[in-house]
C-alpha cells in the first residue's frame, strides 16, 4: 500500500513541477491531463524495465565516462517515452535549446521520484 501512495505522490509531484516548468519555459508544452498522466505511465514502465537493462550494458561505458553516460541512457529513456505518449509534452526547441528543456524535464523528473517519506514505525 505504500507503494502506491508513493507512486500517486510522485506522479502529482512530476505533475506539478513539469507543469510549472512548462509555464515558466515557452518552448515545453504540455497537452492535457490525461496524455500528460499516459506520458508519466508509459515513462514509470520505461524507467522500471528497460532503464536497468541499459544500464547494465552500458556500465563499462559509464565507468569510462566517470558517470556521464548514465545521463545519456536517463535522456533516451526520456525521449523514448516522449515519442511513445504522442501529444502529452511538446520540446519546441532546436539544439542547445532542446538540450536545456530535456535536461530540466528530466531534472525533475528525478527530484519527483526521489522523494522520501519518513516513516514513524
Amino acid at each position: 500500500m505504500n507503494f502506491i501512495i508513493k507512486t500517486i505522490v510522485s506522479w502529482v509531484i512530476s505533475y506539478v513541477l513539469i507543469f510549472g516548468a512548462s509555464v515558466l519555459i515557452p518552448q515545453i508544452q504540455l497537452g492535457g491531463f490525461i496524455p500528460f498522466a499516459i506520458f508519466l505511465i508509459i515513462l514509470l514502465l520505461i524507467n522500471k524495465i528497460l532503464n536497468p537493462i541499459l544500464q547494465l550494458f552500458g556500465f563499462p561505458l559509464t565507468v569510462l565516462t566517470l558517470g556521464l553516460f548514465s545521463v545519456v541512457i536517463n535522456f533516451f529513456c526520456l525521449w523514448l517515452a516522449i515519442q511513445s505518449s504522442s501529444g502529452a509534452i511538446a520540446i519546441n526547441a532546436d539544439g542547445i535549446g532542446w538540450l536545456i528543456c530535456m535536461f530540466v524535464i528530466s531534472g525533475l523528473l528525478s527530484l519527483a521520484n526521489n522523494v522520501q517519506f519518513s516513516s514513524n514505525e
